[in-house]
């Protein structure tokens, strides 16, 4: 299961983490998830996390994986020209 959250100077909360964990496991029968957010999560976030194995992407994290991403394509559409 995913979950997106678009903040700019809010982090994620401990009970936005525990309401997205109650609907991983409850409605989903999920045993993993993603919580992706643009800003960061919250100490108490990040443990209940940990402790309910869900993957915690960051807007650093985000950002990053973009640049990757970003210079794979160009290396791939330079080969294939």
């Amino acid at each position: 299961m995913v979950q997106c959250k678009r903040y700019t100077n809010k982090k994620v909360t401990s009970p936005e983490m525990q309401k997205f964990i109650g609907m991983m496991i409850t409605e989903h029968k999920a045993d993993r998830g993603i919580y992706i957010t643009t800003s960061d999560f919250t100490e108490s976030a990040k443990e209940l996390a940990r402790k309910h194995n869900v993957e915690l992407w960051n807007g650093q994290k985000l950002a990053n994986l973009l640049i990757e991403q970003r210079k794979k394509i160009q290396q791939y559409a330079h080969k294939n020209m």
